[in-house]
């Protein structure tokens, strides 16, 4: 059976693909010798904010967000995009 095409289901593969990517990349990250390859697997885009904390006295939130990604899992969100509109 077919996936639907909903937002949903969009979301999800995006969040597979880069979770396999990133996965695999960190991978490939051990396995590579020293240099320049081995720096674009490296390298992560970081994307978010710091945490901060809100204190009303009687109740306390903390809030903080990070997305981190690198080269593989950008590839494979492309890759999840693809496979997502050719089924």
């Amino acid at each position: 059976m077919l996936m639907r095409r909903t937002a949903g289901n969009l979301f999800l593969s995006l969040v597979i693909g880069a979770v396999v990517g990133n996965v695999i990349g960190d991978v490939l990250r051990i396995l590579l010798p020293s240099g320049p390859i081995k720096r674009l697997f490296l390298d992560y885009a970081r994307l978010g904010f710091s945490p901060f904390t809100l204190d009303f006295s009687f109740v306390k939130f903390t809030f903080g967000f990070f997305f981190q990604i690198n080269l593989m899992g950008v590839i494979f969100i492309f890759l999840m995009i693809y496979i997502f509109y050719r089924l």
